[in-house]
């Protein structure tokens, strides 16, 4: 091989990976501008349910997955419901919100607090409607705020495409950002509850100092009459 040839493929080469470099900086300039869209969006949601619907569609959406649940822990440790699925046929979604039903899996991913890569047959003998999917790879996360563990999320891709590890880290940001988003929701709603009381019971005692009043005005019309 002569100089010239040498030359050109090591030209061929560093642009081949100017182009790797090109493309993988615009993909992170990408995510990090989603991202910034999707926490500043979920800042503003102040209804919970709410929270987690616009949560769970912008990240299927952002990762391309094609099944996402939300179980709700219920009074019991050991006891989780579906509260919220995206990308599951309607009768599946109403199979999944029924009955409770525990499992070691939920255990483990709420006892490690991390995000966890399960099995599709850990995910099949948690709930049977999964088999009913080709899923290829699944994503278990927990939902955790200063009260603890309040939800566990599920991540189905149906193709055979792993999750990375830049995908963990965007999740850990998201997450971090529904906590805090979830908190304020949390408090939000509290306030509310408290001003609707307070407005409740204002409402009471004007409606029983109206009546007095007009109790009062009775009594005095009723002794003007006798005299």
């Amino acid at each position: 091989m002569n100089e010239i040839e040498e030359l050109k493929q090591k030209i061929a080469a560093a642009e081949t990976e100017a182009k790797r470099k090109t493309q993988a900086l615009e993909s992170t300039l990408t995510t990090v501008s989603l991202l910034y869209q999707i926490t500043s969006e979920l800042g503003l949601i102040e209804d919970i349910d709410q929270l987690y619907k616009t949560f769970l569609e912008k990240v299927l959406q952002l990762f391309s997955i094609e099944i996402g649940v939300f179980y709700h822990i219920e009074t019991e440790p050991e006891q989780y419901r579906a509260f919220l699925s995206l990308g599951l046929r309607h009768n599946e979604e109403a199979l999944l919100t029924g009955p409770f039903f525990a499992g070691t899996l939920f255990e483990e991913v709420i006892l490690k607090r991390g995000i966890r890569l399960v099995s599709t047959e850990e995910i099949q003998s948690v709930n049977p409607v999964f088999r009913r999917y080709p899923i290829a790879v699944t994503l278990m996360v927990p939902v955790e705020t200063k009260a603890g563990v309040v939800a566990v999320l599920q991540l189905s891709r149906l193709y055979d495409e792993p999750f990375f590890p830049e995908d963990e880290r965007v999740f850990r940001i998201l997450l971090s950002k529904l906590s805090s988003s979830l908190e304020a929701a949390s408090a939000q709603d509290i306030l509310r509850k408290k001003t609707n009381e307070l407005e409740r019971m204002n409402k009471l005692m004007v409606d029983r100092e109206l009546k007095m009043i007009e109790l009062k005005k009775q009594i005095a019309e009723l002794l003007a009459e006798r005299k």
